[in-house]
């Protein structure tokens, strides 16, 4: 734990040495009253200092028990960063409800249990109606309250064996496992919208008044799998938007051919010639050294501004590239242009810097990567250890032996890897091992609210202590406050990246933060 080659290193010294600067006071205070409390403390959270200078995170109990003439005090710590990190892949931080991947696991569960042809599981979809406006009006702290709330009330308005979880923003989503009728899932939505309605949230002194928008889907009519029923239940949910909010609808095969999918077909349409049109750009923003407070990296991000449609979201058509193929050839115009736009840099006398391109499952797995990364450093003439390549932790979970023979190869051209959104997917620490990462970064849903939200707090400390652990570099992303920043640097993360920084700037905008050789 303490990363000690013998047990020579710990012995003989103060044990005050090996604890945080900043828990000194707590520990000995409770290490005093074990004098008055009895033979045993509860086990309570700190922070020690490992022998290389890196902080852990560990839970301790403390025990009396009889030496010689006298009581000493027995300390037992172990290390919970790995636990902390099964709660982060199950559980949404903020009100402790199952996120997206644990609520398909048991709506899957759900539906292998459903044997019985006269029973369904119904899927349930919520959204809270001008949830944004609240949090713009108040900020993200009433809003989060706020949130905390609607879960209390949903928890206590359906009965016990229902599953609630909280898949989004402002997003929940509950399985009934046994319905026999529409009937009764009717029952059951009409009293969840009566009890965010009828009664409203105080938060804060701040009266508000709550509505949502639910969509439905049922198994098995609408879908025999876990994903297909949440995808219908979630466009039943869009359809509710639509038609006026505060209400609900049922899935019905019409919603894949109007509303939603016309809005998707022009978008296709459009984005399908987005490439030929020169339509599609980059900007950069910049990753700090948390020590130094140099710049030493860049993340790509791609844009798009349609003739047709205007500046349109990443979040809008990432997806949509991913889901009809188009992401391929558009990941490779990203790869390209960053390579391009990086020796362009260098050739105009600036530092070398290294690049950050996000690579998606389905561009990693639908094209040899290798090949084409090869292909492009030789014909851009950037050296390999300028480029970093950003995969998802979904890569990870497959674990097959192509994907391992593939990252090795592209690491032999010198090339960087990170994990992207760690913490959010499926990836284990034992995947990890087996893979040649470089870093890993902390997603930005996590530093957001690590200031005040301890289970943030926790989470992101146990992810860098366990990066370090695997000897790799961490950078957290989305960093937007003073206090944030310095959150991390206590916790000795190597690099930042957010607002506080930079925004992303286009390629004439962000030389000015470079020097020259």
């Amino acid at each position: 734990m303490f990363g000690a080659s013998s047990q020579n290193d710990l012995l003989d010294q103060p044990f005050i040495k090996r604890l945080h600067r900043g828990d000194h006071e707590v520990i000995l205070q409770r290490l005093q009253a074990l004098q008055h409390v009895g033979d045993k403390t509860t086990p309570h959270h700190e922070r020690f200092i490992r022998l290389d200078g890196k902080v852990i995170d560990v839970e301790v109990k403390s025990i009396r028990v009889p030496v010689d003439d006298g009581v000493a005090t027995l300390v037992m710590a172990r290390d919970i960063s790995e636990r902390a990190l099964n709660y982060m892949l199950n559980y949404d931080s903020l009100t402790g409800l199952p996120n997206r991947r644990l609520f398909q696991e048991r709506l899957a569960a759900a539906v292998m249990a459903c044997t019985d042809k006269t029973w369904m599981v119904a899927t349930l979809f919520l959204d809270l109606d001008r949830f944004k406006m609240i949090n713009d009006s108040f900020g993200h702290e009433v809003g989060d309250q706020l949130l905390l709330r609607v879960c209390e009330r949903l928890s206590n308005t359906v009965a016990d064996d229902v599953i609630i979880a909280r898949v989004g923003g402002d997003e929940f989503t509950i399985i009934l496992p046994h319905v026999s009728q529409r009937a009764e899932v009717m029952a059951v939505v009409r009293r969840v919208m009566d009890s965010l309605t009828n009664i409203p949230f105080i938060v804060h002194d701040e009266e508000i008044f709550m509505t949502a928008s639910i969509g439905i889907s049922l198994f098995p009519d609408d879908g025999k799998d876990a994903v297909t029923l949440f995808r219908n239940a979630d466009m039943a949910m869009y359809q509710a938007k639509c038609i006026g909010k505060n209400n609900y609808q049922f899935y019905n095969v019409v919603m894949n051919s109007t509303g939603t999918a016309t809005k998707q077909v022009v978008l296709e349409r459009a984005l399908r010639r987005a490439l030929e049109q020169e339509e599609l750009y980059l900007v950069y923003q910049p990753k700090v050294d948390l020590k130094t407070g140099h710049i030493v990296g860049l993340e790509a991000l791609l844009r798009w501004n349609s003739r047709e449609l205007g500046h349109v979201s990443p979040a809008e058509f990432i997806p949509l590239a991913e889901e009809t193929g188009l992401i391929v050839p558009i990941g490779e115009y990203v790869l390209r242009s960053a390579c391009e736009q990086s020796r362009a840099w260098q050739v105009a006398g600036y530092e070398p810097i290294c690049i950050a391109v996000n690579i998606s499952a389905r561009q990693f797995l639908s094209s040899d990567l290798t090949d084409t990364v090869e292909r492009i450093l030789r014909e851009t003439g950037l050296e390999g250890r300028l480029l970093e390549l950003e995969i998802t932790e979904s890569l990870l979970i497959q674990n097959t032996e192509s994907i391992v023979q593939m990252l090795y190869k592209i690491k032999s051209m010198g090339v960087q890897i990170s994990i992207d959104d760690f913490g959010t997917g499926y990836s284990s620490l034992s995947y990890l091992k087996r893979f040649p990462v470089d870093r890993l970064k902390i997603d930005q849903s996590f530093i957001r609210d690590l200031t005040w939200d301890s289970d943030n707090a926790e989470i992101a400390t146990a992810i860098i202590s366990m990066g370090h652990s695997l000897r790799l570099k961490v950078i957290a992303e989305g960093v937007e406050t003073e206090e944030q920043k310095q959150f991390l640097f206590e916790r000795r993360c190597d690099e930042m990246q957010g607002f506080l920084l930079s925004k992303p700037l286009l390629s004439a905008e962000i030389v000015s933060l470079f020097s020259y050789k």
